[in-house]
């Protein structure tokens, strides 16, 4: 089993980091993306 708070670090940091990427991709703001 993975603990807590060890689940919530790799849940944020892959949450981040796919925000980072899409800012990096998209340089243009999009309505659609919330």
């Amino acid at each position: 089993e993975i603990p807590v708070p060890a689940a919530a670090y790799l849940f944020g940091s892959a949450i981040l980091g796919l925000g980072v990427l899409r800012r990096k991709k998209q340089h243009m703001p999009s309505p659609s993306s919330p």
